[in-house]
């Protein structure tokens, strides 16, 4: 299990200017509570189960959502942010952490676009670039002897 680790998403980046009907140009940026402040992940050797969880602005209750391919998804029960990711299957020990990452973030992409899934689709853009800045807690979550061997 590894500790959470802080995430510094550059929100500045994510800004977009659109153009109105009317001529008038609006800059529109994501909301601060959409944005995973940390990431940490978790492996259960005996289950083959790896959870990864994002913390953000407040909490709430999470409800599940089934994917494919093993995976599920803690979604908050009022905002539908992305709050955890859980993987089951045997192929995870061995697995690179890029294509771990990018198999994972393919999925994000298929949660259901039910009601109020435009709102968070910036969450879930967010969440994959957290993923992707948190390869570290992944990597260490998976092989926690390799801390060990470096010291």
């Amino acid at each position: 299990m590894s500790d959470w680790v802080n995430l510094n998403i550059d929100t500045e980046s994510l800004k977009e200017e659109k153009e109105l009907e009317d001529g008038v140009k609006v800059i529109v940026s994501p909301s601060p509570y959409d944005v995973p402040g940390a990431i940490k992940a978790e492996f259960d050797r005996s289950k083959s189960q790896l959870r990864i969880l994002f913390r953000y602005i407040g909490t709430e209750p999470v409800k599940r959502q089934t994917a494919h391919h093993g995976l599920s998804f803690g979604v908050g029960k009022n905002s539908g942010r992305l709050y955890e990711i859980t993987l089951n299957g045997v192929d995870i020990q061995n697995a690179e952490i890029p294509d771990l990452v990018t198999r994972i973030a393919g999925e994000i992409d298929s949660l259901p676009k039910g009601q109020g899934y435009e709102e968070r689709k910036e969450n879930y853009r967010l969440a994959k670039r957290a993923l992707n800045l948190g390869q570290v807690p992944l990597f260490l979550a998976l092989n926690p002897n390799s801390i060990k061997e470096a010291i």
